[in-house]
């Protein structure tokens, strides 16, 4: 599914860069437009990979957060906060 809308965003984003500036390429080259919406599918590909780096982090930092407060409020009614606890049979 994010393929298919990937194209469908490249192949659009190609049309619209053709009908504004359509320098014609020699035989072998890339146009203008081809060169411009391969650079921007790069761009877009680059960010998509910072913004989920980003999320992971947040996320990351979110769950510590959980458990420092988790532990705090335990500590306030007294109990144990979470340990690794090692099951004796």
């Amino acid at each position: 599914m994010e393929i298919q809308l990937e194209h469908v965003r490249f192949v659009a984003a190609w049309e619209v860069v053709e009908k504004k500036a359509d320098f014609s390429a020699k035989v072998g080259e890339m146009s203008y437009a081809q060169c411009l919406a391969i650079g921007n599918m790069l761009k877009a590909q680059k960010q998509r990979r910072l913004d989920a780096k980003n999320d992971f982090v947040q996320m990351q930092e979110q769950i510590a957060i959980f458990y420092k407060n988790m532990n705090n409020m335990l500590q306030k009614i007294q109990v144990r906060p979470f340990q690794k606890h090692i099951p004796t049979l």
